[in-house]
């Protein structure tokens, strides 16, 4: 379909605004998912409604909004396009005007040599000239307007490339976003990876095998997948693991808690290595979290609460940092991958061969429980 360019200039804006809409709607979608998660004097009944009401509200406006940035995309490269066939058209015509330019001045020339060898036709050969010049003067001024148009074309169509470059920027921005706030809203996963040079993402846990973990998790969906998937990896690992619902929800701070017991206080140090080794063994698999980007905290439990060779995990509702502003995101950025390098969860330069769902029936057999001590 072909529009004038006025036509597309107001199709182009009300899809913009659409989109702008639509953009709109994505916040208010993501403040009433914050809504149902953190506003808890509200029935949970009415907490439920409006965090469905906010996804089904979110979903539509990504749809809508990614309908809307492809119709601008289609009717921006329209307008691109417009430009190039009236620059082709300039250049055209300019071709056309110096060549018409250069016929003129042969006929000139061919005037004068008429005029120098006729002494007796002069006056005519003077009027022929005369007309000559008029026609040449009048041809370089057509040439010369040509020109003009034709860079003015191209000078349009370098600033309509611009426009192009920065929609280009902007559609890597937004998708980037897009990817952000869906990674926020989904829910947390582990996976079991095999690499090529026959090791796994569960080396270093296997490594650490027989210890103790007690797995609390509060009465919520995600919560309860989040800590099967955990509980499923510690045990393909050889780890001793007893996972229950908390008796006591609300002091579950969102997010994984790893918690050790405090540092013993007697004096002989005879319990000093087996708590070394178990807050080892806590940042391992802190580190681990980390590396599949589950938000985690340290904390710690009262001396006698459990032995020095168990730890306790808390698993809370999934943070959402996707309204932290950017600093603190950079920050734990840094951190994350301190850590990880630290307790050598890195996976850069590996390749990967297979990878496992850490859900009840889909680990592989061949997943085996080494006994083995650091």
């Amino acid at each position: 379909m072909v529009f004038a360019s006025s036509d597309v200039a107001s199709l182009l804006h009300r899809w913009e605004f659409s989109e702008y809409v639509s953009e709109g709607f994505v916040i208010v979608g993501c403040a009433g998912e914050l809504v149902a998660d953190f506003f808890t004097r509200l029935p949970e009944n009415i907490r439920k409604q409006i965090g469905t009401w906010s996804t089904i509200v979110l979903i539509l406006a990504l749809t809508i909004g990614l309908k809307c940035l492809i119709r601008t995309n289609e009717l921006s490269g329209s307008v691109i396009g417009s430009l190039g066939d009236k620059a082709a058209e300039a250049d055209r015509k300019a071709e056309k005007a110096i060549s018409d330019s250069s016929a003129a001045f042969s006929q000139a020339t061919d005037a004068l040599t008429r005029a120098g060898k006729a002494e007796e036709s002069l006056g005519k050969a003077e009027n022929e000239a005369k007309s000559a010049r008029t026609t040449a003067s009048s041809a370089l001024i057509l040439a010369q307007g040509a020109r003009t148009e034709a860079d003015s074309f191209e000078h349009n169509l370098g600033v309509a490339q611009n426009q192009l470059t920065d929609l280009s920027a902007d559609i890597v921005k937004e998708s980037a976003t897009r990817k952000e706030l869906a990674d926020a809203l989904s829910p947390r996963e582990l996976w079991i990876i095999g690499y090529t040079d026959k090791t796994s993402n569960i080396d270093k846990l296997k490594a650490l095998s027989g210890m103790k973990a007690f797995i609390e998790v509060i009465p919520d969906f995600e919560a309860e997948t989040a800590a099967s998937e955990l509980s499923h990896i510690l045990k393909a690992s050889c780890w001793q693991v007893v996972t229950n619902i908390s008796p006591d929800p609300e002091t579950i701070l969102p997010g994984v808690e790893v918690d050790v017991s405090l540092q013993p206080d007697n004096k002989d140090g005879t319990d000093s290595g087996m708590w070394h080794l178990a807050m080892f063994r806590a940042e391992t698999l802190e580190a681990f979290l980390l590396q599949n980007n589950w938000e985690e905290n340290f904390g710690w439990s009262e001396r006698g609460e459990m032995g020095l060779d168990s730890i306790k995990i808390r698993v809370g509702y999934k943070p959402n940092p996707y309204f932290q502003d950017s600093r603190t995101k950079e920050l734990e950025k840094k951190s994350r991958t301190l850590l990880i390098s630290k307790y050598g969860f890195d996976s850069t330069g590996k390749t990967e061969g297979y990878r496992k769902h850490a859900q009840p029936g889909r680990l592989s057999d061949s997943i085996r429980c080494e006994q083995t001590m650091p």
